[in-house]
Parts: C-alpha cells; structure tokens; sequence
C-alpha cells in the first residue's frame, strides 16, 4: 500500500455532530413524534379536565343561588292597613265593617293600639240572630247593639312579629286551623297576615 491517508468522513470533515445511533432506521425516526404526541394529549387532557371542574364548580354555585331564593318574612305578605275596634264597640258596628270590606276577623286594640283580643265572623254569627230567617233586621240590631267586643273577643290570641319566617308562620295557622295571625311589634297591632294574603299571593305567582 501507498503512504497516502484516507479521506475523514464529510460531517467529521466539517466538524459536525455525529448522527445519533441507529437514525438510519425508520421505526426509531417514528418513536419521537409519537412520544410528543403522546405527552402534548396528556397535557391536553390535564387541562381539560381542570377546566371542566372548574365549569362545575361554577355550575354548582349558580345553581345554589337559583335554588335558593331569599326567603320571605310575614312583612312580605301582611295586610298593614288593619281595620280593628275597641273593646267596647258594640257588634252591630263591628258587623258592619266586616261586611262592607269583606273581612272574617277584626283584632281588638286598647287606646294605645295595643292588642287586646279578636273577634270573628264566627263569633259574630254565634251572637246572633242570622240563623232565624223570620227575625225582622231590626230586633238583629237590637240584640247585637246590645252587646260589646269585649263580650265575645277571644283574649288569648296567637301573634307573630313582621319578621317571622313565613313558613313558620304558615305552619301555626296550619297546625292551629288559625284564619288568621295578627302581627305585633310588642303589643302593639302593625298589620295582619290571612288565608286571603296567602291566596293573593299565589295567584300572583310570585
């Protein structure tokens, strides 16, 4: 042989890296981009799957506020103009006022508008002559004008405040067959809640 050297390969030539072992083969050029793809789709999902539970969240909170409305208090649903009389208001005047506003129950107040007791249409009916068809109007005044709300008021009388909780409120009319429940501030009359105020409502369909 001649003393003549051989040629270094082109990349050692021009001082260029080496090809990494076994770049020639396609099924190793292949195990790259599925690995990225493989780590770019975890990611991906990672992702998604924080994003979808804080959509959840979000969903969760919204539906809480939806389900749960401000709850409502007797004020809500009162009548807060409230006819009444005084204890020694005679029957006749009191029938009166309950047929010319078309009311059942009259709450009883004292000289300072505190409540002293109720009267209703059922007490009403019980003194006096209305079941005797044949009994002139006349002798009915005179029997009822003979007789006072404090005769016949019922004294001892459930009452709520404006801000009772109108579940709790209703649930004492129920369970007590009340028509009605007075409401006070202390003693004094501010307002009365009925079967009727809740009817109002529900047809409102507040």
């Amino acid at each position: 042989m001649s003393g003549r050297r051989l040629r270094p390969a082109r990349a050692a030539r021009r001082g260029g890296p080496e090809p990494p072992a076994g770049a020639g083969d396609p099924a190793r050029r292949q195990v790259a981009p599925a690995a990225r793809e493989s780590a770019s789709f975890e990611a991906s999902k990672g992702s998604n799957a924080r994003g979808y539970a804080m959509n959840a969240r979000a969903a969760a909170r919204t539906a809480t506020v939806t389900a749960a409305p401000a709850r409502l208090a007797v004020r809500d649903l009162m009548t807060d103009k409230v006819f009444a009389v005084r204890p020694g208001d005679y029957l006749s005047t009191l029938r009166d006022l309950l047929w010319e506003h078309h009311i059942r129950h009259m709450p009883v107040v004292d000289a300072d508008g505190d409540l002293v007791g109720l009267v209703s249409q059922r007490d009403l009916l019980r003194n006096s002559l209305v079941d005797q068809s044949d009994v002139p109007d006349y002798i009915e005044d005179a029997v009822l004008g003979r007789l006072t709300a404090n005769d016949v008021m019922t004294t001892y009388v459930e009452r709520v405040g404006p801000d009772t909780d109108l579940r709790a409120a209703a649930q004492i009319m129920l369970d007590n067959k009340y028509g009605c429940l007075p409401v006070t501030v202390g003693d004094r009359l501010v307002g009365i809640l009925t079967e009727a105020d809740f009817v109002r409502f529900l047809a409102r369909g507040d």
